[in-house]
C-alpha cells in the first residue's frame, strides 16, 4: 500500500482496503548512511535481500568504506561488457522486490521511466535519481523513440557499431518465469509491473450524474 511503503503510515488506519505489512516498509536511506537519529522513524531500519539497493560505488568498483551499508553483490551477466542490465521496476519504484539476491535486474533507486524513455512522467515530483548515460543522452535527442520488444529482423535503439552485439537484460528480454517468485513466507506469487502500464484508466461512473435529452423529458 502506497502510504505504508513510502511514509512508514497510512492515514486510512483500519479503514484502509489494503495490506499492511511492516516488513514491507521503505528501508531508510539516511539510516543507511549513518544519519537517522530520528527515535520515531516510520521507515524501516532492518536491511534485508529485499529492501537494500546496490552500492553505485561498488559497481564501479570504487567503494573504500569498510562500514558500507549498501549491498556489494551484482546480478548475473554484470561483469560482461557486452551485457546492459536495466534498474528493477518494482524495487525503484516501491523499495522492495521479493526476488531478492535472485533479481537478474539492478536494485537501484533510479527511474525506470527515464532509464527505458529519457524522460520522467513524474517530472520535478519523482524522487529517484536520473542518472545520464550515453543511451539516455541518445534517447532525449530522439524523443520518438521508445525501447520496444526485439521482433524478427527488427532492431533494438542503437547507440554505436559497438552496442550492437549487447545484450540487454530488462523485462521485455528475460524469461518470464524470472519475474514472479514466491514468498518466503508465503504461499503465493507476488506479481509486479515490471513494465509501465499501458492501460487507459476507465472513469469511475458511481458518482456520474446522467443528464437526461429533453426530448426524453416531453
Amino acid at each position: 500500500q502506497k502510504f505504508s511503503k513510502f511514509l512508514g503510515i497510512c492515514h486510512k488506519g483500519n479503514a484502509c482496503n489494503y495490506k499492511h505489512e511492516r516488513e514491507r516498509i521503505r528501508l531508510c536511506i539516511p539510516f543507511l548512511n549513518g544519519k537517522c537519529f530520528n527515535k520515531q522513524c516510520l521507515l524501516s531500519h532492518s536491511s534485508n535481500e529485499f529492501n537494500t539497493p546496490l552500492c553505485k560505488y561498488y559497481l564501479e568498483k570504487k567503494c573504500s568504506n569498510s562500514q558500507c551499508r549498501y549491498k556489494h553483490t551484482t546480478p548475473k551477466g554484470y561483469e560482461d561488457s557486452n551485457t546492459e542490465i536495466w534498474t528493477c521496476r518494482p524495487f525503484a519504484i516501491a523499495g522492495w522486490c521479493i526476488r531478492g539476491d535472485k533479481c537478474p535486474f539492478l536494485h537501484l533507486l533510479q527511474c525506470p521511466d527515464f532509464e527505458e524513455t529519457g524522460k520522467c512522467p513524474r517530472g520535478k515530483s519523482c524522487f529517484l535519481s536520473h542518472p545520464y548515460t550515453l543511451r539516455t543522452q541518445e534517447l532525449m535527442t530522439l524523443p520518438g523513440n521508445k525501447y520496444q520488444r526485439e521482433q524478427k529482423d527488427e532492431e533494438i535503439l542503437i547507440e554505436s557499431d559497438d552496442e550492437r552485439e549487447k545484450q540487454v537484460i530488462n523485462s521485455y528480454t528475460v524469461d518470464p518465469s524470472l519475474l514472479f517468485v514466491r514468498g518466503k513466507l508465503e504461499n503465493k506469487y507476488d506479481f509486479y509491473i515490471d513494465q509501465p502500464t499501458q492501460e487507459k484508466v476507465q472513469p469511475n461512473e458511481e458518482f456520474m450524474i446522467h443528464l437526461e435529452s429533453e426530448s426524453e423529458d416531453e
